[in-house]
């Protein structure tokens, strides 16, 4: 038995997401995962630790550790790589994938405000009037800090309209210092000193991915 619990949630509401600013009421992505319409999920994947669900416009991921933890979702989306990353700050790095796997960076973290979408008050004082509502809106994506809302608890959700069809999707959250991955499997590059540079929100310049046993997203 596992000397810790994790369960990944993954909510969707009745609204068109995508819409978010002519919608008078929509969902927040604060750390909260309590808050969501738990019987209205179209799932993908679920278990006793796991459900993946979707509405029409976009996917939402919750997880919830025992402490605070930094979480990545790595999409790939034909040739594109996107690693989705929250921790203190929230943001976007971009990989261009060749034949052989090898993904070069075209768009990677930084210590500057200007790498990131938002950041916690804690560390910058230049995202405070940044909301879920119109960094989604500009974004298309967004995610919760691990100083939000819930101890454990952290959200994402990401727009359809940067998912290709047959894209595939890995979740990496850490747990009593292990790294730890959705689906299941030993390594995202073939060494585990990568996976967690990548983790901590690092970006080399080229990285050796191996997406083959990640989870499909059928976007049709």
């Amino acid at each position: 038995m596992k000397n810790y619990i994790i369960q990944l949630t993954i909510i969707t509401s009745l609204l068109n997401i995508d819409n978010l600013q002519a919608q008078s009421t929509y969902i927040d992505i604060d750390g909260s995962i309590t808050e969501y319409l738990w019987g209205k999920n179209s799932s993908l994947f679920s278990n006793n630790e796991l459900i993946i669900a979707e509405n029409d416009s976009a996917y939402f991921i919750a997880v919830k550790t025992k402490a605070n933890a930094i979480v990545n979702v790595l999409l790939q989306s034909d040739s594109d790589l996107y690693i989705f990353h929250s921790s203190l700050s929230v943001g976007m790095a971009h990989y261009k994938i060749n034949d052989s796997k090898i993904g070069s960076l075209l768009k990677g973290f930084s210590e500057y405000d200007e790498s990131w979408i938002y950041r916690d008050n804690k560390i910058s004082s230049a995202f405070k009037g940044v909301t879920f509502k119109n960094s989604y809106a500009k974004h298309k994506w967004f995610a919760s800090t691990m100083n939000m809302g819930n101890i454990g608890e952290t959200e994402f959700v990401i727009s359809k309209s940067i998912v290709n069809k047959n894209s595939k999707l890995c979740i990496l959250y850490d747990e009593s210092f292990n790294l730890n991955f959705f689906p299941q499997q030993a390594s995202i590059t073939n060494s585990k000193n990568t996976d967690f540079t990548i983790h901590l929100g690092n970006t080399p310049n080229e990285i050796n991915f191996t997406p083959s046993n990640w989870l499909i997203l059928k976007n049709d």
